[in-house]
């Protein structure tokens, strides 16, 4: 692991696949900036109940109470509540209004990268800037769930302008579905928030997103100790990303052993931006604060961030630190300025073809590509084949191809792309 930012620290607690947002990935070319980010509402309610679980976690039983469009975190499911294969729990929550206010401290443009990357291209273009207020992008199930100040007649309108057509309802929500830059895509409306995903799991994964608003479905962060711990403990943040760790994960820095849940949140103000990174692990497996710290400070992205301090509270090991605010960029590493934009990234069109649990991905037209800066994601995994195995430079006609014949239909594909500064989905399919 080389940065703590984007795929690659995330990536460390579990979550490779999760660690790019959802620009980009509604179409099989994706044009936004696919860098993390998020907000939290960092606690459950203190009066809400609790949803029954079991020790595997496999009880997706709701608690039978209903939240509002004030608690969008409680929106997020469990994992085990979707009928496709989630492995690790992760999401973004962004204050958007919080973050507006500070768009002209931010360097030009920053903010206009934090909001495309996550609301994605469509819901970009679908609710203005002055009508968004917080939203929560479910990364695993690619399930944007935004917060806005219109009525749902207003949305429902600007919705079906944007092509998708009503097909029913599910409770008080009004079901959208249709094809977005020809990818299938489902939208729920509700008492003016919006809910999109995209894919052949996309009506699921909204149903599942209104079933634990209703409480009909138990939600993450009444049941999964190890993200509420993480969120709790980083307490309020007007930006955050939070993940989940598998048990399989591996770790590559002796500080993470032993790391079941991370997080990074963020608080700005008009001169400051402030970072809490907590990290909380399994019981007796602490990692000692200033090793944490150390592992982090040598990572590019984390470099630029002053005052480093590291502390440990029960199972979490925090490192905290600051940055200007006119220099925050995301946890990339240099300055904004030096930083290039989503319009760097390679313009290209990437085809999938599915035989006999051969996966072929090729690149079908467009920019050449350095091979090293190319990924392919199964899952939660990298794939077994990369371009750079057999490409130094990848150009229209060249191809790879990867077994999928054990892999569970459903299951994202990611083509992802990284110049070690920024990084952008390029496409994404799902294995038939």
């Amino acid at each position: 692991m080389k940065r703590p930012s984007r795929r690659r620290l995330i990536a460390a607690t579990g979550a490779a696949a999760a660690s790019f947002s959802l620009a980009g990935c509604s179409s099989d070319s994706g044009n936004g900036d696919g860098t993390p980010t998020g907000t939290s509402e960092p606690t459950t309610d203190g009066t809400a109940t609790q949803e029954p679980t079991t020790d595997d976690g496999t009880d997706t039983g709701g608690s039978g109470e209903p939240v509002g469009a004030d608690q969008l975190a409680r929106w997020v499911p469990v994992s085990d509540a979707f009928e496709f294969d989630v492995r690790a729990a992760s999401y973004y929550d962004a204050d958007l209004t919080a973050l507006a206010e500070h768009e002209s401290d931010f360097y030009t443009g920053t903010y206009g990268r934090v909001a495309q990357s996550l609301l994605g291209a469509e819901l970009v273009d679908i609710v203005p800037p002055e009508s968004r207020e917080h939203v929560v992008q479910i990364v695993p199930a690619f399930t944007i769930v935004l917060r806005t100040s219109m009525s749902a007649g207003e949305l429902a309108t600007a919705v079906t302008d944007a092509g998708l057509s009503e097909t029913g309802t599910q409770g008080d929500a009004t079901i959208f579905e249709g094809a977005v830059n020809s990818t299938q895509s489902t939208v729920a409306v509700v008492e003016g928030v919006v809910v999109q995903s995209f894919g052949s799991n996309a009506q699921n994964a909204v149903e599942t997103v209104l079933a634990a608003r209703s409480g009909e479905t138990a939600r993450l962060l009444s049941n999964n100790g190890e993200v509420r711990t993480t969120v709790d403990a980083i307490g309020e943040s007007e930006l955050l990303v939070v993940a989940e760790r598998p048990e399989d994960a591996s770790s590559n820095d002796p500080s993470l052993d032993g790391a079941i849940a991370l997080g990074y949140g963020w608080q700005f103000d008009a001169d400051t931006s402030n970072i809490t990174i907590g990290v909380t692990y399994t019981e007796g497996e602490t990692a000692e604060p200033s090793a944490l710290a150390s592992y982090l400070t040598e990572q590019d992205a984390f470099s630029d961030y002053g005052n480093v301090g590291s502390s440990v509270e029960g199972r979490t090991v925090f490192v905290t630190g600051d940055i200007a605010t006119n220099q925050f960029d995301l946890l990339s590493a240099g300055t904004p300025g030096e930083s290039s934009s989503a319009t760097d990234a390679p313009q290209v069109q990437i085809a999938f073809e599915f035989e006999d649990g051969t996966m072929t991905v090729s690149h079908d037209g467009g920019d050449s590509i350095t091979a090293s800066n190319l990924s392919l994601v199964v899952g939660d995994s990298p794939a077994g084949s990369q371009f750079a195995d057999q490409y130094e430079e990848v150009t229209a006609g060249d191809s790879v191809s990867v077994d999928v014949s054990n892999v569970e239909s459903g299951t994202n594909v990611l083509v992802l792309w990284s110049d070690g500064r920024n990084s952008q989905m390029l496409a994404q399919a799902q294995v038939p």
